[in-house]
């Protein structure tokens, strides 16, 4: 492993790269899935329909 370097021009630009941390559109991607389904059709009165 290397030490950090503060006039190592390579490690400046990594460190400037990575310091505002991981930016993933991953977590984004569910609730964009989920804006483009229908909406659920509402249960019935007689409670859950699975228990007949």
């Amino acid at each position: 492993m290397t030490e950090d370097d503060p006039d190592d021009e390579l490690q400046r630009v990594s460190r400037r790269i990575m310091g505002g941390g991981r930016r993933s559109p991953v977590p984004r991607a569910p609730a964009r899935l989920l804006d483009t389904l229908p909406d659920p059709a509402p249960l019935r009165s007689g409670g859950d329909p699975r228990r007949r």
